[in-house]
Order: structure tokens, then C-alpha cells, then sequence
């Protein structure tokens, strides 16, 4: 006879988790594998997995930090190595990404292009996102305006 988990949420979090893992290591493989050949496409295959699966029923929230993603009610990264395009999307004031359900592959490997690479121009990585018009994904911001009162 199968268990039952009695807190649903504990599943939830779960693959929540493996879903902001998953995207860590296909950015690292995008880099890595200059987005190519077959150990990329896994991982892009398997990103693809873990991002249908968690966002099957509600939409997943992955807070920003500038040493990484972390989901709601866990600690923010305050350490370690900093992960360029972390870092780059912090400082650009992004504080949240939000995965919409039917998020799909092609939606992915856009997100996955656009945080990998240099940025042309002046135009910055919020910007570039916002362009692409990535109907599953969503990029919060915090915009602070600085006024001088002397």
C-alpha cells in the first residue's frame, strides 16, 4: 500500500527545489558546453522537467540574491562565490523570477540565453528579458529613486 504524505507541501517544496538546482546546472552547463551537444541538451531537457512538474499547479517564485536563487522561506545565499549572472541580475535590481504554469522549453532556453551571455549595447539584462516578451516568466524589480533634499 502506497504512503500518503500528510503535508502536501513538503512534495511541493521538494520539487520546487530540484527545479531552482536544475536551473543552476544548466546555466553552469550552458557556459560550460557553450549551450551545446548532447550533456547540454539534457540538462535543458531536464530543466524543462522539473519546471512543468513544479509549476503543474501554482506558479514557482525563486527569490534573487547576488549569490544565487533561493525559494521562499529559506535562507538567502550570504556567501560564497559570486554567480555572474546572479550578481548582474541583483545589481540590475531584480528580486524575483516567477515561473508560470506552461512554461516550456523553448520560453526556457530563452531565459537561459539571455542570463548567459553579454549583453550588447546599453541595453541590460532586465531589459533584454523584458523584450522577449517570455509569456511564462515573470522578472519583479525593485527600483529605488534616490533624492537629494539639500
Amino acid at each position: 500500500m502506497p504512503t500518503i504524505n500528510p503535508d502536501p507541501t513538503i512534495d511541493t517544496l521538494a520539487t520546487q527545489r530540484k527545479l531552482v538546482l536544475s536551473l543552476e546546472k544548466v546555466l553552469r552547463s550552458y557556459r560550460l558546453y557553450e549551450a551545446r551537444g548532447t550533456q547540454y541538451e539534457s540538462h535543458v531537457n531536464e530543466l524543462a522537467s522539473h519546471a512543468a512538474l513544479a509549476t503543474e499547479i501554482e506558479q514557482v517564485a525563486i527569490n534573487l540574491s547576488p549569490f544565487g536563487p533561493f525559494l521562499e522561506g529559506e535562507a538567502a545565499p550570504a556567501d560564497g562565490e559570486f554567480a555572474r549572472q546572479w550578481f548582474t541580475l541583483f545589481e540590475e535590481g531584480a528580486r524575483q523570477i516567477v515561473f508560470l504554469p506552461g512554461i516550456d522549453s523553448r520560453q526556457l532556453r530563452e531565459l537561459l540565453h539571455i542570463l548567459s551571455i553579454e549583453v550588447e549595447g546599453n541595453e541590460d539584462i532586465v531589459t533584454s528579458l523584458w523584450r522577449k516578451e517570455l509569456t511564462h516568466v515573470q522578472l519583479y524589480v525593485a527600483r529605488v529613486l534616490i533624492r537629494d533634499f539639500g
